[in-house]
């Protein structure tokens, strides 16, 4: 490792790097006299200047950033804004979209067999309806046609809930056995 070290501190990069960085170097340089003298006039212009509010608190503390302007103004503008986002979520909570989406998700974590037979039943019968009447059917599409509804009449009375479904799995069970914890059951 000192060897390493060694190296890294003889090579030409690291002695360029400390070169360039002695303050005996930089001070009298025509780029650090103009940027020296740039900032002192920047300082002087923002003397006087609203910018100055912003920038030139030396501590940031609690009392520095309730005393700056830009806080001020969002105090006082924080009320109507924050009147105006309840209004919003009151009024998309109330709405009938909403109320139908939560009572979905609601019977899906309920008995989510029922509710994806209620979904999809009416949508299978309507299309095997529509192709029997307009197009011809082979027997065989029917009777699978005939097969899934029934499938799906069947599922309505299913009222399992989620949580058993995902904890009875396979999946669940593969899980338990690789991480050796069992799964906890949410209620």
């Amino acid at each position: 490792m000192g060897n390493v070290y060694r190296l890294v501190e003889k090579s030409l990069f690291f002695n360029l790097i400390t070169f360039i960085f002695k303050p005996e170097v930089y001070e009298g340089s025509f780029f650090y006299n103009w940027l020296s003298t740039l900032s002192g006039f920047i300082s002087r212009t923002l003397k006087g200047s609203l910018l100055r509010t912003f920038f030139t608190n030396r501590r940031w503390e609690k009392e520095a950033i309730r005393s700056s302007c830009f806080m001020t103004i969002l105090a006082k503008l924080y009320i109507p804004i924050n009147r105006f986002v309840i209004f919003i979520n009151n009024s998309i909570e109330n709405s009938y979209p909403f109320k139908v989406v939560l009572m979905a998700v609601e019977s899906f974590i309920t008995t989510p067999l029922s509710t994806l037979a209620y979904i999809f039943l009416p949508a299978v019968f309507l299309n095997t309806t529509l192709k029997a009447i307009f197009e011809s059917f082979t027997p065989k599409a029917l009777v699978y046609r005939i097969m899934l509804m029934m499938a799906l009449f069947i599922m309505t009375s299913i009222n399992i809930p989620l949580r058993w479904i995902l904890f009875s799995s396979r999946f669940c069970k593969l899980c338990e056995w690789f991480s050796g914890e069992k799964v906890e059951s949410i209620s």
